[in-house]
């Protein structure tokens, strides 16, 4: 490859490799062109209810990382959920 990147020559959907903390700021990116779809992945490890949280206007978990994988207490499931 010569000359500077384009990215216009990328073919399919665009999904950035940034974290995007909430809807607004997901529907932001998709809206000025930046992307064509964006991932909630860090803020629903740490929040496993993340769709009620937004709908309810709850504050979020802080992710930790050290929880999103493996197994045994705390693992896998970010943090704790909301209470039913």
């Amino acid at each position: 490859m010569t000359g500077p990147f384009d990215p216009s020559a990328l073919r399919g959907p665009r999904l950035p490799n940034r974290m995007v903390l909430s809807p607004m700021s997901g529907n932001t990116t998709v809206a000025t062109g930046h992307a064509d779809l964006v991932s909630l992945g860090v803020p629903y490890g740490a929040n496993p209810d993340l769709a009620g949280c937004y709908r309810t206007d709850l504050p979020l978990n802080e992710p930790d990382p050290s929880t999103f994988y493996g197994e045994g207490p705390g693992r896998g499931t970010g943090s704790p959920s909301l209470p039913a």
